[in-house]
Formats: C-alpha cells, structure tokens, sequence
C-alpha cells in the first residue's frame, strides 16, 4: 500500500518463512495507521491482487501463507480496531467489514482469518491498559481463540495456568497470543502466549 501516516520504525517485511517459529519474526510493529475509512479499503485493494496470487498455496497448506500474513501485517490493516495510544488506527468495525470484503474477494480464506484477528484485538482493547500494552507493544500482536477446549485453570502466584487442549482455532498457526475460553468451575477466558510451544510461555493473564 503506498502511503501514509507511517511511524518512525518501519514494518519489516521479510520474504517469507520456512519454519513455524520463524514466522513469529514478522511483526506489526511501527506499521502505517490510516485515519479514514477509504484509505484503509483502498490499501486493501492494492494487496487483493497478491493476495488472490497465493490462493492455491493457501489450499494447499491449509493456512494462510507466510507471504500474506507479512502483507497484513506491514501494511497496518490488523490493527484498524486498536487505540492510536499504542500504534492502531481506532477506526470503527465498518471500515474492517469493507475492508474484509476486498481481501475475501481476493481470498476468502484470508478474509475470515483476517476478521477474526481483528476482532480478537478488538477484545483486548477492552481490557485494562496493562494488559493491552502486554499484546500490541510485543513483537507480533496477532491473537487466535478456540472455544473448544478441555483442561482445567489451576491458581498459581500471580493469577492462573492452564494445562489443556483446544481445538479448531482459525489463524493460530500465525499467532503468538491465544484466548481459549475454559470450564473450570466456572466460565473464563483466558490470554495465553503459548502458540509456538515454548516451555517457558504461561497463562498470563485471566479474568
């Protein structure tokens, strides 16, 4: 997308990757905000061609491909939804329904999973300052969820962990953040940074 409002630190935009773990490299940081609605949606439609371009790899893989996800990220479309205060455009759900349109138009496969990125941080916008600045200020503020899930949250110093399952989590193998919804005696959700497996991630926050 040519433009517009770009912070100080550009996106990087690397080539693609070939590991699961590598991916979490690409990052959203210092991304372009937009501050109307017909710049966003234009800035869709400049990505749609190369995105259209990678639909069969998209099949074939059974999840977005590398390529597209950079594409998202650097061109600051996930973040429509998330306050200016840490690096989003705060636009409103109008502007990232058009906007899905011209990627699913393009690939419908991207255009779901994009949706549900923003909408998943759209939601931790709502949560306390702390815990907003914890997701969108790491290096690759993309979240998942999965309401399917089984496990139970044990209370641990400083708040909960879970040890479980979830399955059918649309977007996850892109993501570093994962809200499972649980049954624990008692309905939570949880904000988790456990998607690349690494031993030493928690349940950081619950609520």
């Amino acid at each position: 997308c040519a433009r517009r409002h770009r912070s100080s630190k550009p996106a990087p935009v690397p080539d693609g990757f070939a590991a699961q773990f590598a991916r979490a490299r690409v990052t959203a940081v210092g991304a372009p905000t937009f501050a109307t609605h017909r710049e966003a949606v234009a800035c869709a439609e400049d990505l749609a061609p190369r995105i259209r371009a990678r639909v069969a790899d998209a099949e074939r893989l059974r999840r977005l491909p590398d390529e597209t996800v950079t594409d998202l990220l650097a061109s600051g479309l996930c973040l429509l939804l998330v306050p200016r205060s840490v690096g989003g455009s705060e636009l409103n759900y109008d502007t990232v329904l058009d906007v899905t349109c011209a990627l699913g138009n393009a690939c419908p496969s991207t255009g779901w999973v994009y949706c549900l990125w923003t909408a998943h941080l759209w939601l931790i916008a709502q949560l306390p300052e702390h815990l907003q600045r914890a997701v969108f200020e790491s290096p690759r503020p993309l979240v998942s969820s999965v309401v399917n899930t089984v496990g139970t949250p044990t209370i641990v110093d400083g708040g909960y962990r879970w040890t479980g399952r979830g399955f059918f989590s649309s977007g996850v193998d892109h993501c570093a953040w994962l809200t499972p919804a649980m049954i624990g005696g008692l309905f939570v959700y949880a904000v988790l940074s456990s998607i690349l497996r690494d031993p030493s991630t928690r349940a950081l926050y619950l609520f």
